[in-house]
């Protein structure tokens, strides 16, 4: 059985966690996060060593597109996907969207000032950031 419902331990961005929105030259939304050392998506991942799977990177964008429009239209692909530095248990992380095209948006992770992964996210319809 497929669930459409996030989890509330998978809820990492709280609205009144979003930063002042950016106007050049399209308008972003940015939010800050932090996972502690026993956050369900280190589990596995590795033990000893954990680090954030790729996978929660665009969940956390993806929650980020979320919290800008509500009614978000289904993902159908990810482009363009980079990782540059791992993100590790108890990071200072902020998430930044901004769309590209009608039904693009683009997304980078920082952590610690630093880009830790950046990509495109494509939608079914049109995502409208305003």
């Amino acid at each position: 059985m497929w669930h459409t419902e996030v989890p509330p331990a998978m809820s990492f961005l709280r609205p009144g966690d979003r930063l002042a929105a950016v106007a050049a030259p399209a308008p972003s939304a940015s939010w800050r996060f932090s996972l502690p050392p026993d956050d369900p998506c280190f589990a596995g991942h590795f033990d000893g060593e954990p680090v954030l799977p790729g996978i929660v990177h665009v969940a956390v964008a993806m929650e980020a597109c979320a919290l800008v429009h509500p009614s978000l239209p289904a993902l159908v692909g990810v482009e363009d996907l980079r990782f540059m530095r791992p993100v590790l248990p108890g990071d200072a992380c902020q998430v930044t969207v901004a769309p590209l095209a009608e039904a693009a948006v683009r997304f980078e992770i920082q952590c610690e000032a630093t880009a830790a992964s950046r990509g495109v996210l494509v939608f079914a319809g049109p995502w409208a950031a305003r």
